[in-house]
C-alpha cells in the first residue's frame, strides 16, 4: 500500500495555519456579526440631504458611525460636499413646484416635504433598527 503522506504534507501539519494562510486571521476578524444596527449608506446620503452630518448625529446617534466615517461613505457614493448637495436638493425641489405659488408658499412647500422625507426616511431606519434587534435576540 502507497504512503498517503508524502514529506510536503507531513511538513505542512507542523506549520501553524498562521504561516500557511496569514490572511484567514483579518477574515475571521472581518466576518464578525454586526450586533448594532447601522444605516446604510444611501439612508446616510438621503439623509445628508436634509440635515448637516452633525445634525445627522445629533437627531439618531446610535443607529450611526463615527461623523468621519459618514464623510468617507459619503465621499464613495459621490457627495464630496454635502452641504452643497444639500443646497442643490432644495433648488430642484423649488424649480419642481408649481409656477402659481408666492415665494413664501413655495419655501414653506420645500420645507414641508423636506420634514416629511426626513420624518419617514427616521422611522424607516428605526423600524429595520428593531426588526435587527429582534433577529439578533
Amino acid at each position: 500500500m502507497k504512503n498517503i503522506y508524502t514529506k510536503k504534507a507531513d511538513f505542512m501539519r507542523i506549520i501553524p495555519i498562521k504561516k500557511q494562510y496569514p490572511r484567514i486571521e483579518s477574515v475571521k476578524s472581518n466576518m464578525r456579526l454586526k450586533t448594532k444596527f447601522e444605516a446604510t449608506t444611501k439612508q446616510i446620503a438621503e439623509l445628508c440631504l436634509y440635515l448637516s452630518v452633525p445634525e445627522i448625529q445629533q437627531v439618531i446617534p446610535e443607529y450611526l458611525p463615527s461623523q468621519r466615517t459618514i464623510y468617507r461613505r459619503l465621499e464613495r457614493f459621490g457627495i464630496s460636499r454635502p452641504d452643497t448637495a444639500r443646497k442643490n436638493f432644495e433648488k430642484e425641489l423649488i424649480k419642481a413646484a408649481p409656477s402659481n405659488l408666492t415665494d413664501e408658499e413655495v419655501k414653506e412647500d420645500v420645507e414641508q416635504e423636506i420634514e416629511e422625507r426626513l420624518v419617514n426616511l427616521i422611522e424607516q431606519i428605526e423600524k429595520e433598527a428593531e426588526a435587527h434587534k429582534e433577529r439578533m435576540g
